[in-house]
């Protein structure tokens, strides 16, 4: 789900009745999970399910670069990006299957102006140094420099191996003329 600065993610996940889980009973049967953009736990919410309706809700922090520095709640702190927040809903094991999901997602929120990034932005999330262009030359360098060293070396041993061998056919103690 992409989220901008700014913006709240707000989920509700309904588990309807389940005539086949009427007589099973799992303490955290249910498990929301939402994930940030660097693949990050946000926040996780766990349900009771025994066959009759449950419900999960969940309402995010709003984006915000400054969330980096923020003490406090975990949940708070990993809304600190923009961009696509993953959602994982989990069924326990246990839990006889199908069991109805109604499912809502929504955006609360104006989207907002968020720091000045220089280059590519998804780049500066993940703390690489370089960015666009540059940082595409520079690795296609390291890329064929690597290349090429390793050829230089599977040379060089294969040359050094066929003398080792050729020098090891020669009698010893022979006398040169």
């Amino acid at each position: 789900m992409p989220v901008a600065w700014g913006q709240q993610l707000c989920l509700d996940a309904q588990f309807a009745n389940s005539a086949q889980a009427e007589n099973t009973v799992t303490p955290d049967g249910l498990r929301v999970t939402l994930y940030n953009p660097a693949r990050g736990a946000v926040e996780e919410h766990t349900a009771l399910y025994s066959g009759r309706p449950a419900a999960i809700s969940l309402v995010t922090a709003p984006a915000a670069y400054a969330n980096r520095t923020q003490t406090g709640p975990d949940a708070v702190n990993a809304m600190r990006f923009q961009g696509s927040y993953y959602l994982q809903l989990t069924l326990d094991r246990r839990v006889p299957t199908p069991v109805p999901l109604a499912l809502n997602v929504s955006l609360r929120g104006t989207p907002q102006p968020g720091p000045d990034y220089e280059g590519d932005t998804d780049a500066s999330v993940f703390g690489l140094a370089g960015h666009g262009r540059n940082h595409q030359d520079t690795m296609r360098t390291v890329g064929l420099s690597g290349i090429g060293l390793g050829t230089a070396l599977v040379l060089a041993l294969a040359t050094w191996t066929a003398l080792g061998r050729r020098g090891r056919g020669s009698p010893r103690g022979r006398a040169l003329r």
